[in-house]
């Protein structure tokens, strides 16, 4: 997971003190308390609570839910590629039914020269 810790603005408007209790919590390995801060995110933030929320469900073992608030953010300017890499982890545990769809979001990533998960993405390719 991310360090979210690093990500905590101390000089954040208000409006963004929901965001920086659920990075906290999520640095502290608290999901559950990070699910509960982020009801109280802004629309404005609400591709940025939905980066914490799927990295929550993933913590707290909910894979499927995980993986589609991931696959929401797929084509984020911001989150998208670490999105996409997220979205094949959450996609793990369930190998035996989603093989074709995890080797296909691999070999994607794989073969992106620009894609900053790309190591990964081979490195976990080759475990298959």
């Amino acid at each position: 997971a991310p360090n979210f810790a690093a990500d905590i603005r101390g000089d954040a408007p208000t409006t963004q003190d929901a965001l920086n209790d659920a990075r906290q919590a999520l640095a502290d390995h608290r999901p559950a308390d990070a699910l509960d801060a982020l009801q109280n995110v802004p629309k404005a933030y609400q591709t940025d609570a939905d980066y914490l929320r799927a990295h929550a469900l993933f913590a707290l073992k909910k894979y499927q839910q995980s993986a589609s608030v991931f696959e929401q953010l797929n084509s984020s300017v911001r989150y998208g590629e670490a999105a996409q890499w997220f979205q094949i982890l959450a996609l793990m545990p369930n190998f035996d039914r989603e093989a074709a769809q995890i080797r296909r979001r691999l070999k994607k990533i794989a073969d992106d020269d620009g894609h900053t998960f790309q190591r990964e993405a081979k490195q976990l390719e080759k475990g298959l």
